[in-house]
């Protein structure tokens, strides 16, 4: 995994805002972050040891949008982490605890959103749930 710091101060995403919302009820806590350039260690620590969490899967590669020609920014200029690679989630959530992990607002060029891709895949193999319209999550 890549340092996440060195990644926010490369990028120019020192100050980018993570919107987030916390969630507890019964003992439990879920987190919903639909938007997330960057995993920093402060946002680690608040997702850290989650029953569920809900997080941003936008995009399976970074300039996706760009190669399949519907835009001119990354995934990280819209302020969203990748699926895949070194600095992606999969990678930056795997040695986390954390309960049940699901990816929700992704494009429609994702990859993932493939029942038989390997994307979707290699993103089940990491222990992640695809997010679907009208799924519904119980403790």
């Amino acid at each position: 995994m890549g340092d996440p710091q060195r990644l926010a101060v490369e990028t120019g995403l020192i100050g980018e805002t993570t919107v987030g919302v916390s969630l507890r009820s019964g003992g439990k806590r879920a987190e919903y972050v639909p938007g997330c350039a960057v995993l920093t260690d402060d946002l680690r620590a608040r997702l850290e040891g989650a029953d569920l969490l809900f997080f941003d899967g936008t995009l399976w590669q970074d300039d996706e949008m760009i190669r399949a020609g519907l835009g001119q920014k990354t995934g990280q200029r819209m302020g969203h982490m990748s699926i895949s690679g070194a600095d992606g989630s999969i990678a930056s959530f795997a040695d986390m605890t954390i309960g049940r992990k699901v990816f929700v607002h992704m494009n429609n060029t994702n990859p993932v959103l493939r029942p038989d891709s390997e994307q979707r895949a290699e993103a089940e193999a990491a222990g992640w749930i695809v997010g679907r319209d009208g799924m519904e999550m119980t403790a």
